[in-house]
């Protein structure tokens, strides 16, 4: 007996003893490709979470020299003329900048996109992140790129 309609490889498969096409994926099951496949699967998730992890602190830092150096703006502000600013006139460290990215992303990830509306709402057009840090960002023509001076 063949089964042509609903094993449209029925010509391809083993037969079992009865004769019968076998239906599963037409051979030996092989133990030892089971466990390749687990151990496959566990270093792709491993290396993408270590890579995750990575790039994690790879921002983590770059928000830190930035923001904490002496001209507080990354590379992106710096482009347009932008640099941030506490209301007190204290000095902007590493921490508070990595104080703002977590904060940033976390009202991000709770309040999208509703959160974009915050400048048009609150004084000095702040977003929430630096409404609850008392940041500013203010234009800025020194702290200008040497490119983007042209």
């Amino acid at each position: 007996m063949r089964f042509t309609r609903r094993w449209p490889h029925a010509d391809r498969c083993h037969e079992d003893a009865d004769g019968e096409p076998d239906r599963d994926s037409g051979g030996r099951w092989r133990p030892g490709a089971r466990f390749f496949a687990a151990e496959l699967d566990a270093f792709y998730t491993l290396s993408t979470g270590l890579a995750s992890l990575a790039t994690l602190a790879i921002v983590v830092v770059y928000v830190c020299v930035t923001l904490g150096g002496r001209r507080q703006a990354t590379l992106g502000m710096r482009a347009v003329g932008l640099r941030l600013e506490r209301l007190d006139n204290g000095k902007i460290t590493g921490r508070y900048g990595i104080a703002h990215l977590l904060l940033f992303l976390a009202t991000f990830t709770v309040f999208t996109p509703l959160i974009l509306l915050a400048p048009f709402v609150l004084s000095n057009r702040q977003m929430l992140h630096d409404r609850l840090l008392d940041i500013v960002i203010q234009g800025s023509a020194e702290n200008l790129l040497p490119a983007a001076k042209r």
